[in-house]
């Protein structure tokens, strides 16, 4: 694929990928209401999940998928069997294909408290905390020689995709989904950290190093908080109150569970 054309291609609408675990069920109308106040241009939002998502969880019109049906691959293969859920919501958020071409992952444990901007010709990088896990870049340069290229992290807590990056990547190394899922699975194994890959860190990279110029870099505030359980209704509710109207873009509301 050309540069020029992989720049060219624009297209006039983007939809919203969530990748939702039981824990986080109960934050979902939150989530859903915060996209739709703060970027309400969105063509479509897809739910996609391990198991059936409650109805009342989904406040406004959804398309829900199981995982397994978005991306069917074995991530028994994963040595640390505790992660291979979240290796798996992270393969969803980097290969799947029920949505348009252009679409926005937004995790589903955040709230989006100011308006965010959105351009689908320049694209832009929604930089939150910095940091640099070095298993990450070991883990990427045993995939595809892919090193850190841009001297701030990619991680966030949402990130615009173009599919055709991927085909793009998918392209270059001579391989299909399957085969490039046993080789990044093969090297998450050998670096074998508590976290060896991040979706976020992997396609940020990989895009700085091949187009440098097609996407913007903007820096977010966010506002981190995490409980060690479920966050209850009124406690998300409450902070959400409380932090309305502030200087923050994002609010997370993590679980460690």
């Amino acid at each position: 694929m050309k540069i020029g054309g992989l720049i060219k291609s624009i297209y006039s609408m983007f939809d919203i990928l969530i990748t939702v675990a039981p824990k986080d069920y109960n934050k979902l109308p939150f989530v859903m209401r915060s996209i739709m106040l703060n970027m309400p241009d969105y063509h479509t939002i897809y739910l996609v999940s391990n198991d059936c998502i409650p109805h009342d969880k989904i406040p406004i019109e959804a398309k829900c998928y199981l995982d397994q049906y978005v991306l069917d691959y074995d991530f028994s293969k994963i040595n640390m069997e505790s992660r291979r859920g979240w290796y798996r919501q992270q393969f969803i958020k980097l290969l799947q294909t029920v949505t348009l071409d252009n679409y926005l992952v937004v995790d589903a444990d955040i709230c989006i408290n100011k308006p965010v901007i959105i351009d689908l010709t320049h694209p832009y990088f929604y930089l939150g905390r910095d940091q640099n896990h070095a298993p990450y870049f070991e883990c990427f340069n045993l995939i595809c020689r892919l090193e850190r290229v841009y001297p701030y992290s990619f991680i966030s807590e949402m990130m615009f995709f173009k599919r055709e990056i991927m085909q793009h990547l998918l392209n270059g190394l001579g391989v299909n989904v399957q085969e490039f899922l046993n080789i990044c699975i093969a090297a998450i194994n050998i670096v074998n950290d508590g976290s060896s890959f991040s979706e976020y860190e992997f396609y940020g990279n990989y895009v700085t190093k091949h187009w440098p110029d097609l996407y913007q870099y903007k820096k977010i505030n966010v506002f981190h908080q995490k409980k060690k359980r479920k966050w209850t209704d009124d406690e998300i509710r409450n902070y959400i109150d409380e932090y309305k109207g502030t200087n923050y873009d994002l609010l997370t509301m993590h679980s460690w569970i």
